[in-house]
């Protein structure tokens, strides 16, 4: 006989995916969707009744108050599958930052960056008429299994709290060694090529390399950093912190070749990679370095992190959000509920977006309802009895849509 799901108790703790959008940090996607959490019957402690939104926010800023954070941070650019822990379920996180997860990314070619992605400055311009699909493929197997490699140390690394560029700036050695980071590349499979555009609009992409480039003093300071890393990391260093060279040559090839965007301002080609990899891989590093191994550049366009332990956005989960499946109510509320087997799907962040609009909606709403009541313009009672249901609690969507995916956590 199967053992009956566990019913869990209020308040939850556990762990929800949340498809996270480009754009925003992962902070600001915790900050938008807590007031949602303590405003929600499922995580008020028993025995909650009149909870307001003021003992909400109260609830948010204390010591102890509904505890939320996040299983490993995605950039800004980055979009896809963001692991919130909830209550007792933030213990839980560890193991979701030393998971393996997949991505796919969109590599543009043509340039490297700063960051090696769009968000950072150009360092340097390489061509690209040479690259086809094939030459791409014919390196991929020298990023596959056990690899080491090195962050872009331009903006992501410091070292006794002062940014790598410092040090070259002041033209100081580094106070200590950094050894490439060691990582494992379960799978790396090119999944498109996109030729150069050569007409705008004639079905290629739409992305576009960043407009600042470094100046020649900044460049400068780049590559002193890059050999004094070198000069302190021990030798499986070597060959991975590069950049195309920026000599008159390669500067003619550049000019010369169909698709230059100094002649013709045509969009450069571009490379989706699909990949699983250990945990602390640097991604954007991977379609750096690809760059430099076909004699071009690159940097990421687009990243989107498609699973992460087990939550992932592929296949979407096919769990029913039918209030009526899970919820038995009392006159206050649910009662209790039955999450039966998680299948570990994320929520669509448009289902939060038009959560925390409806959320602005209704304090608007409610300020105005308090100043027709203040004014005599209106009964409580009257205004109590024209909402549905009499103002009793019902699931919103984004309830309904968070529990069909919730794994609950002791």
């Amino acid at each position: 006989m199967p053992k009956a799901p566990k019913v869990p108790q209020f308040p939850l703790n556990g762990l929800v995916g949340i498809e996270k959008p480009s754009g925003p940090t992962s902070m600001s996607i915790i900050d938008s969707i807590k007031p949602l959490l303590c405003e929600s019957k499922f995580f008020l402690p028993p025995n909650t009744n009149n909870h307001t939104r003021a003992d909400a926010k109260k609830m948010m800023k204390r010591k102890g108050g509904l505890k939320v954070g996040q299983g490993g941070t995605l950039d800004p650019l980055a979009d896809g599958v963001l692991v919130l822990g909830i209550g007792r379920g933030t213990k839980h996180l560890g193991q979701f930052l030393e998971c393996t997860k997949s991505y796919t990314t969109v590599g543009l070619l043509g340039s490297c960056t700063t960051s090696f992605d769009s968000e950072g400055e150009i360092i340097s311009t390489a061509p690209y008429a040479h690259v086809t699909r094939e030459t791409i493929e014919g390196v991929l197997d020298r990023f596959r299994g056990n690899i080491y490699q090195m962050p872009p140390i331009y903006s992501a690394l410091k070292m006794d709290g002062k940014p790598l560029y410092e040090y070259a700036r002041e033209n100081k050695p580094l106070p200590r060694a950094i050894d490439p980071r060691a990582v494992t590349v379960s799978e790396l499979v090119l999944e498109e090529f996109t030729p150069a555009q050569v007409v705008e609009g004639d079905g290629g992409h739409t992305y576009n390399p960043p407009v600042k480039h470094l100046s020649e003093e900044e460049v400068a300071t780049y590559r002193k950093l890059t050999e004094l890393t070198k000069t302190a990391a021990s030798g499986q260093a070597e060959g991975l912190m590069d950049i195309p060279a920026a000599d008159a040559e390669d500067k003619a090839k550049e000019d010369a070749q169909p698709g230059s965007s100094t002649v013709t301002q045509v969009k450069p080609p571009t490379f989706k990679l699909r990949m699983t990899v250990s945990s602390g891989t640097y991604v954007r590093s991977i379609v750096h370095d690809i760059g430099l191994a076909i004699g071009s550049a690159a940097h990421v366009v687009k990243l989107t992190r498609t699973r992460q332990g087990q939550f992932t956005l592929e296949p979407e989960s096919t769990e029913s959000t039918r209030e009526e499946d899970f919820f038995v109510y009392d006159e206050d509320g649910p009662d209790k509920f039955d999450f039966g087997e998680r299948k570990g799907g994320v929520i669509s962040w448009d289902v939060m977006e038009r959560a925390i609009k409806q959320r602005k909606a209704e304090i608007e709403e409610e300020h105005e309802n308090e100043q027709k009541i203040a004014q005599g313009d209106v009964d409580e009672e009257e205004l109590l009895a024209s909402k549905p249901d009499n103002g009793k609690w019902r699931p919103k969507e984004w309830e309904r849509e968070f529990f069909a995916r919730f794994v609950s956590k002791d």
